[in-house]
């Protein structure tokens, strides 16, 4: 197909943690990344290798990518004058000054939400601020359901890292029975610190249990400032960290093994290595809106014990790996995490998991899905509803229905008052 009758596509993002990146490494399982980078990159990449698109990304603080499919630019003028008629789309965690410097160009863009969906980002879908809306769960769409403009409110799930798709049965018979992982930032936006407050309790029930931490309070940006251990920030490391060495004199003494944040191929390793993987602890609603490290850990036959809360219950609820908890068991938790240690795998039912993690999460299903939304065509998410349907849910459509979205949020904001 010649460069004219292809569809150009744009992506755009505030910032990566690194001042280079190798994106064809990403999908090889060979650089460390978040969620949110990883699902952007991979998509971006793998867009580029359809027939008929044409795909540029820029990184507005100035990082550059290396890729021998994807364009790359020298300032967002240049990138947004390369893209023509084709679309732009934000890759965003609520960034407020990201999307100004997008919308100053007066163009129509879509938004790729990855953090809960606040009301004033329904209003500006409103306004027509931006033409499109992507969520990467309903759990996350829910909230923007009353909107008159909720037909441009979408659901395209995060892909899981290529790596973690082949799992190897053989790897339950080294697993050891009482070890726990947790993967991701070390921060109390991904609720490390409720398991490290428990390790006491969790040791004193089971002093065999021990625990493995591949992570790092750099997992988003490699110029944070860390602490003196070199873990997490100061704040966190005097918070949580320096009453458990004062506790039991080492790290090693507790049983706890930090590893600093792994390549995918590395985590994969520690994942069939491990008997139970953590997943955040954190109580709000607002806390996951998708979690690619609980399916990548379900991929690698991992167990996980995450609350039924935010997003868990939609996209690792549905998993028989998955051990939902509400926020009273986590007074019990080194009870229950003895009994889910204890617990046998079906082989059946495992097999059964991984086949549905290819069908809603592979790279393919992902990136055919934002390939078609390119193309302008039916996407998966316009017929079918994942969450869990609750009165929430209908109240949302109801108020749509009458069309009563603006005196719906401006009641929800003064009964929060």
């Amino acid at each position: 197909m010649s460069e004219q009758c292809k569809t150009k596509a744009l992506f755009v993002i505030s910032d990566t943690p690194y001042d280079t990146l190798d994106i064809e490494n990403i999908e090889r399982g060979l650089v460390p990344l978040s969620g949110t980078h990883s699902s952007f990159l991979l998509v971006t990449h793998y867009l580029s290798s359809q027939n008929g698109l044409e795909i540029g990304l820029f990184i507005l603080s100035g990082k550059k990518i290396k890729s021998e499919r994807i364009l790359s630019f020298q300032s967002l003028e240049e990138a947004i004058s390369w893209k023509e008629q084709g679309q732009l789309i934000l890759c965003t965690a609520d960034d407020e000054r990201a999307l100004n410097k997008v919308s100053a160009f007066g163009n129509s863009f879509f938004l790729w939400l990855h953090v809960h969906l606040n009301h004033r980002l329904i209003s500006q879908l409103e306004s027509k601020l931006f033409s499109k809306l992507i969520c990467v769960s309903d759990t996350v769409r829910l909230t923007g359901l009353h909107s008159h403009k909720s037909n441009d409110l979408m659901r395209i799930y995060n892909p899981l890292n290529p790596h973690f798709i082949n799992y190897d049965k053989s790897d339950d018979f080294s697993r050891e029975t009482k070890s726990l992982v947790f993967s991701g930032f070390i921060g109390e936006n991904k609720g490390v610190h409720h398991l490290l407050l428990l390790w006491p309790k969790i040791k004193e029930h089971d002093n065999e249990f021990k625990l493995y931490i591949a992570g790092s309070g750099k997992l988003y940006d490699s110029n944070a400032k860390l602490g003196s251990l070199g873990i997490a920030s100061s704040e966190f490391e005097n918070k949580y960290l320096v009453p458990l060495l004062e506790h039991y004199g080492s790290f090693e003494n507790a049983g706890i093994h930090f590893l600093g944040s792994l390549k995918p191929c590395d985590l994969k390793s520690l994942y069939t290595k491990c008997s139970i993987g953590i997943v955040n602890l954190n109580q709000w609603e607002s806390t996951e809106t998708f979690c690619c490290t609980g399916i990548e850990m379900i991929a690698s036959g991992l167990k996980v014990v995450c609350l039924d809360k935010g997003a868990l219950k939609e996209t690792i609820g549905i998993f028989t790996l998955a051990n939902l908890i509400s926020v009273k068991d986590l007074a019990n938790l080194p009870e229950i995490l003895t009994l889910i240690s204890k617990e046998e795998v079906n082989s059946v039912m495992q097999s059964k998991d991984a086949e549905l993690i290819k069908e809603r999460y592979s790279l393919s299903t992902v990136g055919n899905e934002w390939a078609r939304l390119l193309r302008k065509e039916e996407t998966r998410s316009e017929d079918k509803w994942n969450a869990p349907k609750g009165k929430r849910y209908y109240i949302e459509k109801l108020v749509s229905a009458f069309q009563l979205s603006k005196l719906y949020r401006l009641t929800i904001t003064f009964l929060k008052r």
